[in-house]
């Protein structure tokens, strides 16, 4: 076996450090040929003020090192990051290196949403710049109203039910924002939760177009809610909704059956529907 291995000093940048540990690579073919390589890296320095690596080091040990160079090594030892090579160790080397190969750059790459499962190789600095962004988004998309413009009244929904939904949902997406901010992951995740359904539901009423399916997902949701009220609430959120809608206690008598989903009934013939059901329609 062929170990390589490379320390990276204290004024190298991630281009230097990259395109000599590409030309180590690159001379262990040609010497070791198809022999089974692992690389060895330590880096110097190139702390910041918390005490981690800087974006460059970062840059060579995640995106460089397990990207790009895990492919032709049985394994690979950086600080942050010892893996081995699920696969055959490719052995076919590039010609030339050119740093742009690593990540493709597009009009949309300012756009991408960044990954930042893994907070120990993050500044809390970046983070917070990050999340003033989408806070700046959410901010402008509250004061314009924008739902009102975005969606048109369709056809089959005489009562703009899905205008109402759309605001609803607009308001659950910053209610789901401020959770995460507070560090409140229980109620995150119900609102994850009730968002993915809303997406599912209205992707199946626009679909079907159907104007007594749309009525039962109101119905329905307003059955299911009304759980909460006091019986003299109920009784009168009942009352008003007989004197609007000719057949209600038979609409009511049929939603009340099954689970929550039973309202889709008349598109999924089944008693039971889950969620997961419902998604891959």
């Amino acid at each position: 076996m062929n170990k390589i291995y490379y320390k990276v000093s204290k004024l190298e940048n991630f281009e230097v450090a990259a395109r000599k540990i590409f030309n180590l690579l690159v001379e262990a073919q040609n010497q070791f040929e198809n022999e089974s390589r692992v690389l060895k890296v330590d880096i110097d320095n190139h702390l910041n003020e918390l005490g981690q690596f800087d974006d460059d080091m970062l840059r060579l040990q995640q995106e460089f090192g397990e990207l790009f160079l895990l492919p032709f090594f049985t394994e690979i030892n950086f600080p942050l990051l010892i893996k081995k090579n699920p696969k055959k160790q490719i052995n076919d080397i590039p010609e030339k290196f050119t740093l742009n190969n690593l990540k493709r750059e597009t009009s949309l790459s300012e756009l991408e949403i960044k990954n930042y499962y893994n907070t120990e190789f993050v500044l809390e600095k970046d983070v917070y710049l990050y999340l003033k962004k989408v806070s700046n988004v959410l901010k402008e998309y509250i004061k314009i109203d924008n739902y009102k413009i975005n969606i048109d009244r369709e056809d089959y929904d005489e009562f703009g039910l899905l205008i109402q939904w759309q605001s609803y949902m607009k308001d659950l997406i910053n209610e789901l924002y401020n959770s995460f901010i507070n560090g409140n992951l229980i109620s995150n995740v119900a609102m994850t939760r009730s968002l993915i359904e809303c997406y599912v539901y209205i992707s199946i009423i626009k679909k079907e177009k159907n104007p007594l399916l749309l009525q039962d997902w109101f119905f329905s949701n307003l059955i299911k809610g009304s759980k909460r009220y006091n019986e003299g609430n109920k009784e009168l959120l009942n009352n008003t909704l007989a004197q609007f809608f000719e057949g209600y206690d038979i609409l009511q008598s049929r939603l009340k059956k099954g689970n929550s989903n039973n309202w889709l009934s008349t598109v999924i013939p089944k008693k039971i529907l889950h969620l997961e059901m419902l998604a891959n329609i």
